[in-house]
């Protein structure tokens, strides 16, 4: 059996909840359904200073993870695809990931 405070996390529980996990993971798959750029192929990593790793795929897509305590700019994009967390001032929040198209 699980325990009791397991209940917090059911799909049943989080459905009306847009900013939990459930809500993060239909959105990512949406995304990538709707761009081909998100599917198989090469990628490549981008600079992104010391507190964040960037990736891209083509030309068409960037994602961006922070993994330091502060705020980081993002790189020049033309939609938000998704992201793990509000933008901070319209830079990525700490502890949080963004995909991005150009």
């Amino acid at each position: 059996p699980q325990p009791e405070w397991f209940a917090q996390y059911t799909a049943e529980r989080n459905a009306d909840d847009p900013a939990s996990m459930l809500h993060l993971y239909r959105a990512a798959i949406r995304a990538r359904r709707e761009h081909t750029a998100l599917g198989d192929g090469p990628f490549a990593w981008v600079s992104s200073g010391d507190d964040a790793v960037a990736f891209e795929r083509t030309s068409e897509f960037v994602c961006v993870v922070n993994l330091g305590g502060t705020p980081v700019a993002l790189p020049p994009h033309t939609e938000m695809l998704l992201a793990s967390a509000p933008l901070v001032d319209g830079m990525l929040a700490s502890d949080a990931a963004v995909w991005l198209s150009r």
